[in-house]
């Protein structure tokens, strides 16, 4: 059939294929449906038949679909046996990513397409994320198509999309529908109003077709246009339904057979409900309603089977199910999975087949990774388990629980949790209530309820603690050390890490292993002892070792995370890179996210402020981000806001107490409320900067936390309080608060802090110091602090104020301070950190800094890019000198 207005998106996709010099790529192609996305993909393929090899894969429009459909319809062609073995085995998933991405990285040239990944499973979402992002260096153009009109705001492809954004290999092409002129050119011959249809289908090629065949045309075809002879049908359903109605009873039967098979149908299977099919069978195909695709007949267009499929009446869908159901037991010899069965048996109402079949798709997707498939399966056994005994049915919520908490820890998460802790305690199972009531009290933290998790939390250690040791024992520990951790009670959280890592080591629990280690490190880390780093350094090996991806990052995560919170930025910078790196490796996007909202509060503390920017609103702006993540964003959202004079400041920090109010934790509450009394003061309000600073005071000092305690004591002294920071609080905070600018100058000088710097600085009164503070504040674009410092320069009758950037620096094209502009013309001729600062006279350190914000500006990765975008742009050379003055 002849593709109309496709000529365009089909030369963009067939350029993405691997050729001399060039890299894959993955393409995603949407559209409405309808619109041909899978006609379109054909016609490509076709015309790459001899240049590529072909894979196909379709995800099904089952309720609850089969994690890896899709995939392990092409894999064993790549992998050969291995690949079930691999697919069935979720230990393994990661190899069978990794073997994927091998075999697509050599071999011949591979055009990959997986059709309709809107209904993709999350497992095989996690594939595409994976080589999504490693399409460069294979030899295959992966080609997904989705329906644009199926995704909402928090669809998981949603998500995948957002993930997948701005990488170069990763290419979005949209099939627009058909204009007036093309409906004009497809109805020749027919005796349809090319105008009416158009206004009717919206220019849906789907539409269009189903009509002129009901119409008995073809697309098309030869001759000269008719009379309005044929009333055009008013949706794609009654086109559907008007062209099956001509057709015989017997073919008719097929087409519901088939749609109740779903989106492939086996002619055995059709055979096993109807008999003798051949002739409807064929009568379909003459038809045009039904096509082959491989060994299995499918419909056009999942538009078609749905109409079909909701013209039944309910009972009669219901015995075709069930007949299904039936002919699948009949020959266990063929390879049917046991999603597909849970499927016609929830359709077929019959509630002892879903027990038998939807727990064990639930198990074997939870092995997968596919979360999301695993708590629907979990869930539709749940529906028909209201007889089940008490047992059977907690440890069924207790599995959805787990499955769902993945996905976000809803209230269904926690009452399901709740619930199968309250059936566990009604059977007398000890062991099962403890190890419940253990998860729950994780689920409460995260719901913000955190003395409920308190007391669960206790309960489960008292009823675990009365039966001999166990692993449940050894996780109610590790539970209590991160409740101790997070209430920044450091003490006891080294001494449940200790007790929970004793249990690990007994039972040889690597990852229960892991996760007591970083507690302990976090303990003590937290109260400034380096053997935090022996204990990190542990868990990193023996999750690399073991392989453990779920907690591979956690390590990295806890490190950085308490450098940040010590102020220790540029130590916490170099983690947070590594740690985001290995985090992409593992595709570990929660806890990149994590990392990714640090790294944008080190770099505003850093000074690195529109590096922060972006990176705090690529986080705020997405819908998938976890709350401690955004929480972290806002935060440095907020704080350069208001250092900036910029408005909104209050508005995001006012989000950020809301979700760390729910938490009531010294860990989340104390960036934001530290936050808060900063945008306070700037905004001149002194009785709302000392409301937020004393509402937590109190607790940073009982737990003896010297950074929270010390900003928070200071912005109270500021306000007009009399308090006196101990002298545990952190030093730069002390003494400032106690009048020594200076020292205090120099403390924030020694941890790379320039805002912090200058405002101790504009704070000691001598001209020199408020020269150099309003410098400081001037290269950082923090407009209120700049002119309060001038201000008080010329209150002092000082002369030759700095003004600021000259009119010719302020219009340079990229953004770049002068400084920067002479860092960015000595990249250019190849020098180094080191020979940056040895030719400025500044320090490596300096020198990084300015690199850093240098590729934020140009908006580039490396050195070597920011070179080339430099050429680009006319950045370089006598061009730049000419224009700015300044020696290169």
């Amino acid at each position: 059939m002849e593709l109309f207005e496709r000529d365009d998106v089909e030369t963009h996709l067939r350029a993405l294929l691997p050729g001399a010099g060039r890299g894959g790529a993955l393409a995603l192609v949407g559209g409405e449906a309808g619109v041909g996305k899978t006609a379109f993909v054909r016609h490509v393929a076709r015309r790459l038949e001899g240049r590529a090899e072909l894979l196909w894969g379709d995800c099904d429009p089952l309720g609850v679909p089969q994690p890896l459909a899709p995939v392990l319809d092409f894999a064993p062609r790549l992998l050969g046996a291995s690949a079930n073995e691999l697919a069935v085995d979720g230990s393994r998933r990661d190899l069978l990513f990794r073997a994927l991405l091998d075999r697509l990285s050599d071999g011949p040239v591979r055009l990959v397409v997986i059709e309709d990944v809107h209904w993709a499973d999350d497992a095989t979402l996690d594939v595409l994320r994976f080589l999504g992002r490693r399409m460069a260096q294979t030899r295959a153009l992966l080609v997904c198509t989705y329906r644009e009109d199926a995704l909402g705001p928090e669809h998981p492809v949603r998500v995948l999309l957002g993930h997948l954004a701005g990488m170069p290999s990763v290419h979005r092409l949209e099939l627009a529908p058909l204009s007036p002129d093309a409906v004009r050119a497809m109805c020749v011959g027919t005796d349809l109003d090319p105008v009416e249809l158009h206004r009717r289908s919206g220019g849906n090629p789907f539409y269009v077709t189903e009509v002129i065949a009901a119409a008995g045309g073809a697309a098309g075809g030869e001759g000269a246009p008719g009379r309005n002879t044929h009333a055009v049908p008013a949706t794609v359903r009654d086109a559907v339904l008007a062209r099956a109605a001509g057709l015989e009873a017997e073919a008719r039967a097929v087409l519901e057979a088939a749609a109740v098979l779903g989106a492939r149908a086996e002619p055995w299977l059709v055979e096993a409900l109807l008999g003798d099919a051949e002739t409807g069978i064929d009568r379909c195909l003459a038809s045009g309603m039904l096509e082959y695709a491989g060994d299995a007949l499918t419909f056009r267009h999942e538009l078609a089977r749905d109409a079909i499929d909701q013209a039944m009446s309910p009972e009669h869908r219901r015995r075709l199910h069930a007949a299904v159901l039936r002919a699948l037991e009949t020959y266990p010899d063929r390879r049917i999975d046991v999603a597909r069965m849970a499927h016609h048996a929830d359709n077929a109402h019959d509630g002892a087949a879903v027990l038998v079949y939807a727990p064990e798709a639930g198990r074997q997707a939870a092995r997968l990774g596919a979360h999301r498939e695993a708590a629907r399966q979990y869930a539709r056994a749940l529906r028909f388990g209201a007889g089940l005994e008490e047992a059977e049915r907690a440890a069924l919520l207790e599995a959805f629980a787990q499955a769902r908490r993945v996905l976000g820890h809803t209230r269904e998460v926690l009452e399901a949790q709740e619930e199968a802790a309250r059936l566990w305690h009604e059977v007398g199972d000890v062991r099962a209530e403890g190890a419940a009531l253990a998860r729950l009290a994780g689920i409460y933290v995260h719901r913000g309820r955190n003395d409920d998790a308190e007391r669960a939390s206790r309960r489960s250690l008292e009823l675990l603690r009365s039966l001999p040791p166990s692993r449940e024992l050894g996780h109610a520990q590790v539970v209590q050390a991160a409740l101790r951790m997070r209430a920044r009670d450091n003490e006891a959280a080294v001494a449940w890490g200790r007790r929970a890592l004793g249990t690990a080591e007994r039972f040889a629990d690597v990852e229960l292993a892991v996760r007591a280690h970083c507690r302990i490190a976090a303990g003590l880390l937290l109260l400034e002892d380096a053997a935090g780093e022996e204990h990190l350094e542990r868990a990193r090996r023996l999750a690399q070792d073991a392989g453990l991806v779920r907690v591979i990052a956690l390590p990295d995560v806890t490190a950085a995370s308490i450098s940040g919170e010590y102020h220790r930025f540029e130590e916490a910078r170099r983690m947070l890179l590594a740690g985001i790196a290995t985090c992409r490796e593992h595709d570990l996007d929660s806890d990149a996210d994590y990392l990714q909202a640090w790294l944008a509060l080190t770099d505003l503390h850093l000074g690195a402020w529109r590096a922060s920017a972006e990176v705090a609103g690529e986080i705020v702006r997405r819908t998938d981000a976890e709350a401690i993540s955004r929480i972290l964003a806002l935060v440095a959202l907020g704080r350069l806001r208001a250092r900036r004079g910029d408005s909104g400041a209050r508005e995001v920090l006012d989000e950020a107490l809301a979700l760390a109010e729910r938490t009531h934790t010294l860990q989340r509450l104390g960036p934001v409320r530290t936050a808060r009394a900063e945008e306070a003061w700037l905004a001149g309000d002194l009785q709302r900067c000392n409301a937020e600073a004393a509402s937590l005071y109190p607790q940073a000092i009982e737990h003896r936390h010297p950074w929270f305690a010390g900003e928070l004591g200071y912005w109270l002294r500021r306000a007009g309080s009399d308090v006196d920071l101990p002298e545990w609080t952190a030093a730069p905070f002390r003494l400032e608060a106690d009048g020594a600018y200076e020292e205090a100058a120099a403390a924030w000088h020694a941890r790379s802090c320039p805002y912090e710097e200058a405002r101790a600085l504009a704070r000691s009164g001598s001209e020199r110091a408020l020269k150099r503070a309003l410098t400081l504040f001037e290269d950082l674009g923090a407009h209120p602090a700049a002119a309060a410092a001038a201000r008080a320069l010329r209150q002092l009758g000082a002369r030759a104020i700095p003004r600021g950037p000259r009119p010719s620096t302020r219009a340079h094209p990229a953004g770049l301070t002068p400084r920067e502009d002479q860092v960015l013309q000595l990249l250019a001729r190849g020098l180094t950190n080191r020979g940056v600062a040895a030719a400025l006279h500044i320090s490596p350190k300096t020198a990084g800094h300015h690199v850093s914000s240098i590729l934020a500006k140009l908006d580039v990765h490396g050195r070597t890019e920011a070179v080339s975008e430099a050429h680009r742009r006319g950045l370089l050379g006598d061009a730049r000198d000419r224009e700015n003055g300044e020696p290169t």
